[in-house]
């Protein structure tokens, strides 16, 4: 029996798709059956919200009760105030919440607006139209902060006693998490606007500076970050939970996630490992248990001094009350579920798998999907594919997610430079975009330094000038880094570098939000522009503006290039599970909104069809899922990939996972 007890936040992270939002679902059931006095919200910050899948009720940007299950069990669990262990009358204290940051971000941005306007004014020489434009486009992550001063928000307003969060994969809810400190800088960068204010005031009325409106929102905005950050590394208060599967990639990736979680001083000393493989008496699942084992003797030795917590495979999908009091039984109790007799597969098989195609002469092809469903071995597989069927071409596989997997899925170091993989015409490149903004960022600030040193008179009121020049660059778009990365590329396939680019995307929330960022990025661009030339006659910008022009150019040439279905190929990548499912059809209708073409799907992961309980019931359930999506999507080309009973890692099992998807017939 584990002990597993919790403070009054809980967040939940790792890989896309090793089930935190279930985890995060299920310990707030479990807090609300053995609290039953207490208020518990469950939220969520991913951009991709899956709570009302997982919960199997209705889910929004409004706080809502969740509903009671038929027949409550006995309160299960050791945590120390459990009560008697007493039978619980309902789920009332339970509430969850799948906030809408965009629409937080602009009631922010909206009340706000006439301080953000007087300080830019008081602190440049922008007209108020242009200061009204930065700022509508310009306001920073705004999205993520919202999230996570919303949860700083509730556990300072203490309507709820336990606060559960489910959050993004890795790497952008690292971002969440470092946050704070980098929106200091921007209230600092702001605070420099309002200081020309104060000098000059007292400048010419000889009196002391009085504290106003922008001095009490910048304060109160600086305190409320400040006690996040302080709440984020308060181990009574506060800890994180990582969620992994035992796959080589996805403990790699767990191995970083706490590294980078210590370096931040966030607490955690769990690890849940989910969908351990039980005892059984099948040879395939025996292959993978026994590959699961070592990495969990891996994941031990790596994640020392935490503990790691095993969660049993389950047959089915775990969905709604019932499914999360049965996972919490198991959990809380450390035994293996049962397995329920089901109806198994149809006599007339699985949905027909067609090979995966791509037109020649395609110059881009991303790979996408819900996170965890093999979009990062699919895309290795095809650059693979492509670089052995065009010898004469040079092709590169690359990533921009902040959480990188290509290193894990080849075998072999990649990171931040051009890799050879096979030695032939195969290359990766894991792209740090964070360094290509800090360059820009240096870059930017040392031009400013240059043109104050050169054209403007020294003192305090040009110091201040010149500090907040150096700010406007902090007031980026989220993911401009992103799109600069591949804005570097585009450029070395247009300088002949490469032929062919093959993108290993982020997951779908932050995947939609960059490739809708093209628009907003250049409209920010050219509003930069010609904020840079409000200063000219006093400083010779021509050089920064010609920069913002450039990159401004070379995210057309994206946008140009994402739309065009004789350049570009989008393939989505999912599994047979519900909550895959509804995140594809939303990322379906997303790429149909925005004109990028996608006519090609590979449905993951398909279990054999064996007498195994385990994989009977599980591919029972598959199959009526695969029909699902060829109705519910006619016009796409359906590829089956099976579950491989090895991990895919290296250029051997990789090239198995091609010949798969280029030559499939049906699992």
């Amino acid at each position: 029996m584990h002990r597993l007890s919790f403070p009054e936040l809980t967040l939940f992270g790792g890989k896309g798709g090793v089930g935190k939002t279930t985890m995060a679902c299920v310990t707030a059931v479990h807090f609300a059956l053995c609290h039953p006095d207490q208020k518990i919200l469950l939220m969520s910050t991913d951009p991709a919200h899956s709570l009302a899948d997982a919960l199997d009720s209705p889910v929004g940007d409004h706080i809502v009760p969740i509903g009671l299950p038929p027949a409550p069990p006995v309160c299960a669990g050791p945590e120390p105030d459990c009560g008697t262990g007493g039978r619980p009358s309902d789920l009332a204290g339970l509430h969850a919440w799948e906030p809408d940051t965009d629409r937080l971000a602009a009631a922010f941005t909206t009340q706000n607006r006439e301080i953000f306007k007087k300080l830019a004014d008081r602190g440049t020489y922008f007209d108020e139209g242009d200061i009204a434009q930065f700022l509508d486009l310009s306001i920073p992550g705004m999205d993520e902060v919202m999230a996570i001063l919303e949860i700083g928000r509730l556990m300072r307003e203490k309507h709820y006693d336990r606060l559960v969060v489910d959050t993004a994969p890795t790497g952008h809810t690292l971002r969440m998490l470092a946050l704070p400190d980098q929106m200091l800088l921007w209230v600092k960068a702001l605070d420099l606007m309002q200081e020309k204010h104060r000098v000059m005031a007292v400048h010419f009325t000889r009196k002391r500076a009085v504290k106003d409106e922008c001095d009490v929102f910048l304060q109160s905005l600086s305190a409320d970050l400040t006690a996040v950050r302080k709440l984020l590394t308060d181990g009574e208060r506060m800890r994180f939970v990582p969620v992994t599967i035992p796959e080589p990639m996805a403990i790699e990736e767990t191995q970083r996630l706490v590294a980078q979680l210590r370096n931040l001083s966030i607490p955690v000393d769990q690890i849940w490992v989910n969908r351990v493989i039980p005892e059984t008496d099948c040879g395939f699942c025996r292959s993978r248990a026994a590959q699961q084992a070592v990495c969990m003797r891996m994941l031990e030795k790596v994640a020392a001094p935490c503990e790691t917590i095993p969660v049993f495979l389950f047959p089915g999908e775990i969905k709604g009350i019932s499914g999360l009091l049965e996972l919490r039984r198991v959990l809380w109790d450390g035994t293996a579920p049962s397995v329920a007799v089901a109806a198994g597969p149809d006599d007339d098989g699985v949905a027909v798998s067609t090979p995966l195609t791509l037109q020649e002469n395609l110059e881009l092809i991303l790979v996408g999907g819900k996170g965890g469903v093999g979009k990062t071995s699919v895309a290795a597989a095809i650059a693979l594919h492509l670089a052995r069927t065009h010898p004469s071409s040079k092709v590169l596989v690359f990533s921009t997610d902040p959480a990188h997997s290509l290193t894990d899925a080849f075998g072999i170091p990649i990171g931040n430079q051009i890799t050879a993989v096979d030695g032939g015409n195969l290359f990766a490149l894991e792209i740090d975009s964070d360094r290509l903004f800090t360059k820009l960022k240096e870059d930017f600030e040392s031009d400013v330094r240059e043109v104050f040193d050169r054209f403007v008179k020294n003192g305090l009121s040009a110091r201040l000038d010149q500090a907040v020049m150096n700010s406007l660059i902090d007031f980026a778009p989220p993911g401009l880094d992103e799109i600069m990365a591949l804005d570097t590329i585009m450029d070395l396939k247009a300088g002949g570098d490469f032929d062919i680019l093959v993108l290993d995307t982020s997951p779908t929330g932050h995947l939609l939000r960059f490739l809708q960022l093209p628009d907003l990025a250049r409209q920010w661009l050219q509003t930069f522009f010609r904020l840079l030339m409000r200063y000219k006659g006093t400083v010779r910008m021509a050089r920064m503006a010609q920069k913002a022009v450039n990159l401004a150019k070379g995210i057309r040439r994206i946008q140009e290039t994402l739309k065009n279905p004789l350049k570009t190929a989008f393939v989505a990548v999912t599994l047979a599970e519900r909550m895959s499912m509804e995140e594809l059809a939303d990322l379906m209708q997303a790429l149909e909104e925005i004109h990028i073409p996608c006519t090609r799907m590979i449905v993951n992961r398909i279990v054999p069809n064996s007498p195994c309980p385990l994989c009977h019931a599980t591919r029972g359930i598959q199959e009526g899922h695969l029909k699902e999506i060829t109705t519910r999507f006619p016009a796409t080309m359906l590829t089956i990939a099976p579950q491989f009973p090895n991990t895919i890692q290296g250029l051997k099992a990789l090239g198995e996972l091609e010949m798969v998807l280029f030559e499939a017939a049906s699992a």
